[in-house]
């Protein structure tokens, strides 16, 4: 018997498994191919889709988050923190906030970098709710309306 969920073939039930771990998991494509380099007045323009983008990463503040493992994913860690416009070390609203699996450099409070990553809108299943109040624990920063998070995230280069 054929079936169309989510505008897939089904036969019998493996694509469909497939699509509701992908969905459940949070992680379903959204979008192909190469990265769009952007701007940070761009930001809400390609939301949805894999970007490149310049910016000032703040390791003042950062949080660790541990997913342990379930039916539909591995376990996994990743690393908190603000990203800002290129040499902004003053600001302490958090537009967009990196997840990274990579642990950020000790000792070390700001970092001037290109990144791409997939631009998505926060939720829960990314940024837990608690997650503003840890990253402001002893510090000045906060969520700003409109929390964009750059996830699956690929260092490039320090920018000079």
């Amino acid at each position: 018997m054929k079936r169309v969920v989510f505008g897939v073939a089904v036969v019998g039930g493996a694509a469909l498994a497939v699509v509701v771990a992908a969905v459940l998991a949070g992680r379903a494509e959204t979008s192909s191919g190469p990265a769009v380099e952007i701007t940070w007045d761009e930001l809400d323009l390609h939301v949805g889709q894999r970007v490149r983008l310049a910016g000032t990463a703040h390791y003042e503040a950062v949080v660790r988050q541990e997913r342990p493992a379930s039916l539909v994913r591995a376990a996994e860690v990743v690393w908190l923190y603000g990203f800002f416009p290129p040499y902004e070390t003053d600001s302490r609203a958090v537009r967009v906030l990196v997840r990274s699996p990579e642990q950020p450099e000790r000792n070390v409070n700001y970092e001037q970098m290109t990144v791409e990553g997939h631009l998505v809108v926060s939720g829960p299943d990314l940024v837990p709710y608690d997650t503003e109040v840890l990253l402001a624990k002893g510090t000045e920063y906060y969520f700003a309306e409109g929390l964009l998070v750059l996830d699956d995230v690929t260092f490039l280069a320090p920018t000079p």
